[in-house]
């Protein structure tokens, strides 16, 4: 079986304005930063017969969840375990059996995908130009 990850951080360098030297930082992802990775994966889940993993940005049960109903075969986390600990694996288990218990589904493979490009009652909610309705309209989240 063959698979891509979606998408994995490069860790880059940094300069530092007041030392003038560049200097190596690690910048931890957010929950924000899962939204390109969700994007990519709803437009190509049925597209391809790669396996889809999900990285980057993948903090809560939502995010986890969000990138299984675009998606993904599989969610990586890295951010969140250094931030959170390894206990947080079993808590995001038990956030999506419960998030299934309360779903219309009866597996994770049967959510998969459902809310993807190619299953989605707005498949232009993935392309670009819903950019420009989103601009029109305010639509848009100031959340950090």
């Amino acid at each position: 079986m063959q698979g891509v990850s979606l998408f994995n951080r490069f860790y880059q360098p940094d300069i530092d304005p007041d030392s003038l030297r560049v200097q190596s930082c690690i910048h931890l992802s957010r929950s924000e930063d899962a939204l390109l990775t969700m994007r990519w994966l709803g437009i190509l889940f049925g597209k391809t017969q790669l396996t889809l993993a999900a990285t980057g940005g993948i903090h809560t049960t939502d995010d986890a969840v969000k990138m299984l109903l675009a998606g993904a075969d599989v969610t990586h986390l890295c951010s969140a375990l250094l931030l959170q600990g390894p206990s947080l694996v079993s808590q995001l288990l038990v956030g999506i059996g419960q998030w299934l218990e309360e779903s219309p589904y009866e597996s994770i493979e049967q959510a998969k995908g459902v809310l993807s490009h190619l299953h989605t009652n707005d498949p232009m909610l993935y392309e670009r130009a819903s950019y420009v309705d989103l601009l029109k309209t305010g639509h848009y989240s100031t959340r950090r």
